[in-house]
């Protein structure tokens, strides 16, 4: 469901999405900061060498989210059997509800979930990886505030430039008339994700690391 100011329907935030995707954001928070405040820093001192630190954190970053994404699917795919559903491709009318996508709305064609899989994971990636570089250079809390405030803002408002209506299945124009477009989102989230490692990295290579500490 998409936010219209000018509609007499209320808006009904998609809380299961949004607790989802902080959840997401949440777990790998802390992890990169305390690995640099302890023995990461040790071994950078030692080694005088940086950028292979930061490079392996956004490939953890990476891996991670992939990982969230492979278990939300099969935990999906558990529910359906236990449900008495079909494994497949083509999404069931229980998901399709579960998105808050009215049936009057589809698409003409929906032969696959994929199209919309596809871009979320990819989004998801870039939108970690940009906390992971913003934990680094501010409080790590601060950036989960910044991420936390780009997904509450991009389920009111849908436009391609706020990156999180490409997390939502509801959004997509694999399943809706004027939805997100999946190949544009996976190019974006790969700029996003290049841009967040290369600047991160030139950023991290110059941060002075030995004199910060963060309490949270």
């Amino acid at each position: 469901m998409i936010y219209d100011p000018a509609s007499n329907m209320p808006f009904v935030l998609p809380v299961e999405w949004m607790l989802s995707m902080l959840l997401m954001l949440f777990i790998p928070l802390r992890f990169p900061y305390r690995n640099l405040m302890g023995i990461g820093k040790t071994l950078m001192v030692e080694a005088g060498e940086r950028w292979s630190w930061w490079l392996s954190k956004c490939v953890w970053t990476v891996s991670y989210v992939l990982t969230y994404w492979g278990l939300m699917l099969l935990v999906s795919a558990v529910i359906s059997v236990i449900m008495s559903g079909s494994l497949g491709q083509m999404p069931s009318e229980e998901l399709l509800l579960f998105s808050g996508i009215d049936s009057l709305d589809l698409a003409v064609d929906v032969t696959s979930i994929l199209p919309a899989i596809c871009p979320a994971v990819s989004m998801s990636c870039a939108l970690c990886l940009i906390q992971l570089v913003l934990s680094l250079m501010v409080r790590p809390i601060m950036s989960f505030a910044c991420g936390a405030s780009l997904l509450f803002t991009s389920a009111y408002f849908f436009d391609p430039l706020l990156v999180g209506n490409y997390l939502m299945l509801s959004r997509s124009s694999a399943f809706i008339a004027h939805g997100t477009d999946p190949i544009l989102g996976c190019g974006i989230a790969l700029v996003i994700t290049v841009i967040a490692a290369v600047v991160g990295g030139f950023g991290f290579s110059h941060m002075d690391i030995m004199d910060k500490e963060f309490s949270s």
